[in-house]
């Protein structure tokens, strides 16, 4: 019982950590950026690169997988969805924009990678540490830490600093923030690059911790998307909530079922949310405003 709740707190950390970037996200743009799971795969394999092929240290991985997935974000941003917003594109447009730069990436990785799991962690397999009968991995416990401290560093730049402000402002209204003196598409861009940051965070720990496949970033856009809607988009808070919920619901649900409903299991949760209260745990109900 106790092993199956560490479990489910690890896999519900990384959850958080996807679900923040993908909400910062769509907060400011207001589309799903599927593309934010090809980012995550993409990191991991440059901390690949650079630790097993380039035989740098693990620290130089770490940074670079970072870096590259920063960068990548920020690219697709001023590349990609810039300049179909500036032709005043439909969310649907960039949604289907979004999908196509997922398929293309995860394929160019297969391409030059394969499909095989590769393994990022140098040395051996290590036991584990023993925290109140249950055993965790350094690296599972890094996961932990690190979805409180980016979840804590998160609310506080939103919230504590005039960047946060801004974001907020181009998140409420766009042209009203412009209006204001605000660049948004600067605002934008910062957004893509925080959260492709945390994404790249989570992917190497995921890496570090098993292994890494090119659909890997897919799966965890998936839990991540489930996270944020049970949480409420563009909350910090509701997306650690929700990713610790998802991990739950993932653990704890196959105790009764087969491994085949784990899945299947958080979506109908997820849409039993969407019923019941489509804003999340922390996102606040939209109401209709008469002139």
């Amino acid at each position: 019982m106790k092993q199956v709740l560490a479990n489910a707190l690890v896999a519900g950390s990384i959850y958080s950590l996807v679900a923040i970037g993908f909400s910062f996200v769509w907060s400011v743009t207001r589309f799903f950026n599927f593309a934010h799971g090809a980012i995550f795969s993409l990191s991991a394999y440059a901390g690949y690169v650079a630790v097993k092929q380039m035989h740098l240290s693990l620290a130089s991985g770490i940074a670079i997988g970072i870096v590259i997935g920063t960068i990548a974000g920020v690219v697709t941003e001023v590349a990609v969805y810039r300049r179909l917003r500036e032709k005043h594109a439909s969310p649907a447009v960039l949604l289907l924009s979004s999908l196509g730069l997922l398929i293309v990436i995860q394929n160019f990785i297969s391409l030059f990678f394969g499909d095989q799991p590769r393994v990022l962690r140098t040395g051996g397999v290590s036991e584990g540490v023993a925290i109140l009968s249950v055993r965790l991995t350094k690296v599972q416990i890094t996961i932990l830490l690190a979805n409180i401290m980016l979840t804590v560093t998160a609310w506080a730049v939103l919230r504590r600093t005039r960047s946060g402000m801004s974001i907020r402002a181009v998140s409420s209204d766009p042209d009203l923030a412009k209006c204001n003196g605000i660049d948004v598409d600067r605002i934008i861009m910062y957004v893509f690059a925080a959260g492709s940051a945390v994404a790249a965070i989570g992917a190497i720990l995921v890496g570090l911790d098993t292994d890494i496949t090119p659909s890997m970033g897919f799966n965890a856009l998936l839990m991540g998307a489930a996270a944020a809607i049970i949480g409420g988009f563009g909350s910090v808070l509701g997306a650690f909530a929700g990713g610790l919920l998802v991990g739950f619901v993932q653990h704890f649900g196959v105790w009764k079922l087969p491994t085949e409903w784990q899945d299947a299991i958080v979506f109908i949760v997820v849409l039993l949310f969407l019923i019941f209260r489509p804003q999340g745990f922390f996102g606040k109900k939209l109401r209709n405003a008469h002139v």
